[in-house]
């Protein structure tokens, strides 16, 4: 059904039809509906440097979506069955997320030194759009189907950031080239830094990279969309990464795959300490989540020692599990809203997340403050900005990076900072 004939619920009724069911807690993740990326669609290491990260996590957000409906969908199955299907058969889903603070409170319990990006923060909305290949489904993207394909070719992403309503920061990918797109007044606006184009400061008196920078800055206040194909971007960064500085080892990406089974243990590890009740108003299906955050948490630990997690090594999981234990007793505790069998918002309650911890500000800051995620599954296709709109800068990127490989050669060996002289750069 499109977005028009849906209507999107401001907020969840108290007292609705419950649902004769019994608790779903200790019930077991169906891998098909957490599989949270199979191998298959993540791209390997070479395809992941190349741009196809972004496209790649962007799956993995649809897909743990996707994972979280179906913990719950033991009490809830008729619904949650249709949203899971629904969401699966969309060529395209946009995720809208932003803070819900009726009662102002995380701006009146920040400290006056935090007050402006609080305030900042509870404004602010962030709206992410993933687009299947084409001829395919969200649901087929995740499949064995995608085998052997480049997601930052195949799959569309779009990201942007936006302040009391005014859209600042726009990110685009689509087909193998990165679009961006700044409002750089509003922006400044935002942040309170003063001036006539404060970020323009020190720029056209550089010597060295003034001209390159101050281009970029005036395509972009121009309101030109910036774009860079992945293939130069991927050239700049291996010859940076052959050019790195003596005892600077390049740093190993954990292989795809292994992502994908991190991410399924994680929710299993949920999903085992996890209870839903749904309510049902008319259409729309309420489904109430409680999580046993430090019985997950154990189940994670557990489940993922010996798994080569970064930071969680065999020396670190005792450590890790006296954090765990220091968890207090209590619940993290959502909502999904299911209306017309689409999913359309998850909300997570940040006042029982703070009560499982010591800081009694963040507490009272979060009393009555809610994330939330509004779902469409009828979100139109990203597509790439109008031609007469763009302004590549591939030639700008490769010219800073040459004039930064060379400056690289000529340092001594002893040189350890990442950043190299202004004289060696001049050369």
């Amino acid at each position: 059904m499109p977005t028009s004939q849906r209507s999107l619920p401001g907020s969840e009724p108290a007292h609705t039809q419950p649902v004769d069911s019994q608790p779903a807690d200790s019930q077991p993740v169906d891998p098909q509906l957490v599989g949270l990326l199979p191998g298959s669609l993540l791209p390997s290491r070479r395809r992941m440097r190349r741009g196809g990260r972004w496209a790649a996590m962007a799956c993995a957000a649809v897909t743990g979506v996707v994972g979280f409906v179906g913990c719950a969908q033991v009490n809830a199955k008729a619904a949650t069955d249709a949203a899971l299907a629904n969401l699966q058969a969309a060529t395209a889903a946009t995720f809208t997320i932003r803070l819900d603070d009726p009662n102002d409170n995380l701006v009146s319990h920040a400290r006056e030194a935090d007050r402006r990006s609080t305030a900042a923060l509870a404004d602010s909305t962030v709206t992410v759009t993933v687009t299947a290949p084409a001829g395919s489904t969200l649901g087929q993207a995740a499949g064995p189907a995608s085998a052997g394909t480049d997601p930052s070719r195949t799959v569309g992403v779009s990201f942007a950031y936006a302040y009391r309503g005014t859209t600042l920061v726009q990110l685009r990918l689509v087909a193998g080239v990165l679009y961006a797109k700044l409002d750089l007044p509003g922006l400044a606006a935002m942040t309170g830094t003063p001036g006539s184009k404060p970020w323009r400061k020190g720029v056209d008196s550089d010597p060295i990279f003034g001209a390159a920078l101050g281009s970029v800055l005036t395509k972009l206040e121009a309101g030109k969309w910036l774009s860079l194909d992945l293939d130069t971007y991927q050239q700049v960064t291996d010859a940076l990464s052959k050019s790195g500085l003596p005892g600077q080892p390049t740093p190993s990406q954990p292989d795809p795959a292994q992502i994908s089974g991190w991410l399924q243990t994680v929710a299993e590890g949920v999903s085992a300490n996890l209870t839903s009740i749904p309510r049902v108003d008319g259409a729309t299906t309420y489904v109430d989540v409680k999580v046993n955050a430090r019985a997950a948490a154990a189940a994670i630990v557990d489940r993922l020692a010996g798994a080569n997690v970064p930071g969680l090594d065999a020396a670190a999981v005792p450590s890790a599990k006296a954090d765990v234990a220091k968890i207090a007793d209590g619940t993290v505790d959502g909502t999904l809203t299911i209306t017309d069998g689409h999913l359309t918002r998850i909300a997570v309650d940040l006042h029982s997340l703070a009560l499982l911890g010591d800081d009694r500000d963040a507490v009272a800051a979060t009393d009555g403050v809610r994330l939330l995620v509004d779902v469409d599954d009828s979100a139109a296709a990203v597509s790439a900005p109008a031609r007469g709109e763009v302004a590549p800068i591939d030639s700008i990127v490769t010219g800073i990076a040459r004039s930064w490989q060379a400056a690289l050669r000529d340092l001594p060996r002893s040189v350890t900072s990442l950043e190299p002289p202004r004289a060696a750069l001049r050369s």
